[in-house]
């Protein structure tokens, strides 16, 4: 079904797809916007006169120094690197094995027996 009337496509398809991606990407322009945040405007009241709570005046990135230079986040980040890869590894190793027809097994579906089909 083609949509004829311009406004229909607009109604239909633009405003919720602007709708959906705003929703979507909002949460990560948050977390990106607090973590530049200096902790003075961080902690600041939301009712303060000169708050901007969808920006920053005074971007800093002394957050992710402190991250790296005061934790042990390397670290946890290189260890979740490491399993990340060795599960990989041997999540594709096992599903190698088991899409592989083994001498004695007669059709993919039938189970494997001892002796191989006639």
């Amino acid at each position: 079904m083609v949509i004829e009337r311009r406004w229909k496509k607009w109604v239909f398809f633009y405003i919720p797809l602007s709708v959906f991606v705003i929703g979507t990407l909002f949460p990560f322009y948050w977390m990106l916007v607090t973590a530049i945040r200096p902790d003075a405007e961080l902690y600041r009241s939301w009712r303060a006169v000169n708050n901007a709570p969808f920006w920053t005046l005074q971007p800093t990135l002394e957050h992710f120094r402190d991250l790296m230079a005061k934790t042990m986040f390397p670290r946890w980040l290189w260890n979740t690197f490491y399993i990340a890869v060795a599960s990989t590894g041997i999540s594709l190793a096992c599903g190698l094995l088991a899409d592989t027809r083994w001498p004695g097994c007669g059709s993919r579906w039938r189970a494997c027996s001892a002796r191989p089909s006639s």
